[in-house]
């Protein structure tokens, strides 16, 4: 995949193989400084996966930050502030299929931080991404056969208030999970799947 870095929003010149990709820069097109109900959020991966931001306004709802680590961002409370994306068979992975899932965060506390997941019951597959407490990040997935590999990255590097790079990878040319903070290793375990992840879930 190439990029084009000369102006905001940066987006793909090609797909290949980009599924979503959202920057919350608030350019035209999205809508995510009133804070209603519920807010667009562009998807830049020309599939069109545009995001719904979930709000409560009754406690301020999501709030558009200019000053993201790249553009824009959104500050979420974590409560009930989420990001929306509608399920799709696209995010649905087969037994031969690597995936990398990313994201900048900032948290403000050392508690829970649901970073990306896509999970529902009683449906059985999932992924999930997320911050136990600033110490502890953990990388999970399931298939269809209940098999469950995840991985446990000490993350006591990182700091509230920080900007942050987290990677997840599942690389099935080494049956591996890996997990990525700031570009460097931090964990890995053996991926243990034999099935489909497959589910009718969102991811937020």
């Amino acid at each position: 995949i190439t990029y084009n870095f000369s102006a905001l929003p940066i987006k793909p010149d090609g797909t290949d193989g980009l599924l979503l990709l959202l920057h919350f820069d608030n350019v035209s097109g999205e809508n995510l400084t009133i804070n209603s109900s519920r807010t667009l959020a562009i998807d830049w991966s020309n599939n069109g996966f545009n995001a719904t931001v979930m709000t409560n306004s009754s406690n301020g709802g999501a709030k558009w930050n200019s000053t993201g680590r790249f553009g824009g961002t959104l500050e979420l409370d974590g409560i009930d502030d989420f990001i929306n994306v509608s399920g799709d068979s696209k995010f649905d992975f087969g037994t031969s299929a690597s995936f990398t899932i990313g994201s900048w965060i900032k948290p403000s506390t050392n508690t829970l931080h649901e970073v990306i997941e896509r999970y529902s019951v009683p449906d059985p597959s999932y992924f999930t991404c997320r911050l136990n407490n600033l110490s502890r990040f953990v990388f999970a997935i399931r298939d269809d056969s209940s098999n469950e590999p995840l991985v446990i990255a000490d993350t006591s590097q990182i700091s509230a208030g920080t900007w942050h790079n987290l990677i997840c990878v599942r690389d099935v040319s080494s049956d591996s999970l890996i997990v990525y903070l700031d570009g460097v290793r931090i964990g890995s375990t053996t991926d243990t799947t034999t099935n489909s992840i497959a589910t009718t879930a969102s991811i937020s």
